[in-house]
């Protein structure tokens, strides 16, 4: 690689999946105290509430079809056994 950042964009897109979160406005700003509050960045509070909000759907309707995708197996059980762990796997800044 040329440089960190061309370093960066590339780990980032061979590691991590993207989404642009479109919120109300001021909506941003609630999450963010939230996260600050719990010690967390805005993307890790985002993250575990995805994850814990999954495993109570799945805890609830275990049949539903798309659970019993590999991908979908797969991605509950890595969630559900080390979360969205703060620094694992991500390039030094």
């Amino acid at each position: 690689m040329a440089n960190r950042t061309e370093y960066k964009n590339q780990w980032m897109k061979e590691n991590r999946d993207t989404k642009l979160l479109t919120l109300p406005k001021g909506r941003k700003a609630e999450i963010q105290a939230a996260a600050d509050a719990a010690g967390e960045s805005l993307n890790d509070f985002i993250t575990k509430a995805i994850d814990e909000r999954m495993e109570r759907l799945e805890s609830a309707k275990p049949n539903r079809p798309w659970y019993q995708t590999e991908d979908a197996k797969a991605a509950i059980k890595r969630l559900s056994s080390n979360g969205a762990q703060k620094g694992k796997d991500e390039p030094e800044k």
